[in-house]
């Protein structure tokens, strides 16, 4: 199986643009899980710095108290 391939340089546009996670997972049609390992990618690869992703506001950056 092949993996799909997406424009590193529309991610960062859509990143740096102020898309949030979940608009992200939807436009690239990938889980959480995906969208982190894009991410680290993109950090790897020199193109984002993980600072630069830490101070992007997300629901799914966003941590929550649940009380069980």
């Amino acid at each position: 199986m092949q993996k799909r391939q997406i424009s590193a340089r529309e991610v960062l546009k859509d990143v740096r643009g102020g898309l949030d996670d979940f608009a992200l997972m939807q436009k690239y049609k990938v889980t959480s899980k995906g969208l982190d390992s894009l991410f680290q990618k993109l950090v790897a690869a020199g193109l984002i710095s993980q600072s630069e992703l830490d101070t992007r506001s997300g629901p799914l950056a966003q941590t929550v108290v649940l009380d069980l």
